[in-house]
């Protein structure tokens, strides 16, 4: 999981909510223009580098409308709208996010991410990617599979309840990663400091189009073990 730094939110939406009475409910957010709502995606995807807020999967502001593609998204609210306790977040900004849909077919059921996650959120037990210390509470193999780090309650609950380990992510990590190792290690002098360097900033920051290498942290933290970076 990626810390996702928030920015300023889009002038549309921010004029757009003044519009409209508080205290905010959930039927309002329904009503929202698809103008605005467009606007508002399109910002969380680049803020998030174009991977999802939870696995990192590669995603795009498109609306999931066909079998073939897998890169469609939704905004999330991490504190849910469908919960009373936090109606007063509804059109925060630092409370949006962009998820993956986590399926393939909008008839099948969600396999992962936000849909997956549904409507729980317990303060003590999710890790969100919102909070700086997050990239540090998980560890991932070379197979793809994430794990807790050290013996965190929340880090557990949170790929519990995001269905992190599911077949399909681990089989994406792994492709993801084991394409990156191969590619690194073929290098005329791979553990060069100079090659290491160039390799962190190759796989640590936005390319040319402001996107983030999918699958990030996974592969951040295996070139390390690899002493590749």
């Amino acid at each position: 999981m990626k810390h996702i730094s928030k920015r300023e939110e889009p002038p549309g939406f921010t004029k757009w909510k003044g519009t409209i009475d508080t205290p905010w409910i959930p039927p309002q957010w329904d009503q929202m223009p698809r103008k605005i709502k467009d606007e508002l995606k399109r910002e969380l995807v680049n803020e998030q580098g174009f991977i999802c807020c939870y696995c990192e999967k590669r995603i795009s502001e498109n609306i999931c409308r066909s079998i073939e593609d897998d890169t469609c998204s939704h905004i999330e609210h991490i504190k849910p709208r469908s919960n009373p306790s936090y109606h007063e977040y509804i059109f925060d900004y630092n409370n949006l996010v962009s998820s993956c849909e986590g399926k393939r077919l909008l008839e099948q059921p969600s396999l992962h991410c936000g849909h997956f996650l549904n409507s729980w959120y317990d303060e003590k037990l999710f890790v969100s990617p919102l909070d700086p210390p997050c990239e540090s509470l998980f560890v991932y193999t070379s197979l793809g599979e994430i794990r807790p780090a050290g013996n965190s309650a929340a880090s557990e609950e949170t790929i519990r309840r995001l269905g992190l380990n599911n077949k399909k992510l681990k089989k994406l990590r792994e492709s993801v990663i084991e394409v990156v190792i191969q590619t690194e290690m073929q290098r005329s002098d791979p553990s060069s400091p100079d090659e290491r360097e160039l390799r962190r900033q190759r796989y640590s920051g936005r390319d040319e189009s402001g996107k983030f290498q999918p699958f990030y942290s996974a592969i951040m933290q295996v070139l390390s073990i690899y002493q590749l970076i």
